[in-house]
């Protein structure tokens, strides 16, 4: 693991693409429930597996996605789905396979914006 401190935006893809693993560890706060963390587009973006805390919206976003591995919401269950991707790289090969076509698919901003639109347009009439 290296800690490399900021990175700017405009590195921050080169960053993530030279990843095994991406971690997103998030405590089981009522502030963590209610939100949607944005770096989970740019590891989808990536192409690359994550392994995040089972907390709010972010579980079901995983699931969905097949893009990793879900942990509790402690560090002792983070490092265990962090070994298990580690040692499998077809397991990797393929959750990054998949969080890339999610990031293309239905996490692309305009199939996102068409979406907000078709429910707006919804409301209005």
């Amino acid at each position: 693991m290296i800690h490399t401190g900021f990175v700017s935006y405009e590195d921050l893809n080169r960053y993530l693409c030279a990843c095994d693993v991406l971690c997103l560890p998030l405590a089981d706060s009522v502030a963590n429930r209610g939100r949607y963390p944005a770096k989970l587009g740019d590891y989808f973006a990536a192409g690359r597996p994550t392994v995040a805390c089972a907390v709010g919206d972010v579980g079901s976003v995983m699931q969905t996605a097949r893009a990793g591995l879900l942990s509790q919401p402690t560090p002792e269950s983070l490092a265990e789905q962090i070994v298990v991707l580690l040692d499998n790289i077809d397991l990797r090969r393929s959750f990054g396979q998949n969080a890339r076509q999610a990031a293309e698919t239905y996490y692309n901003w305009a199939f996102v914006a068409a979406q907000l639109e078709s429910l707006y347009l919804r409301l209005v009439k």
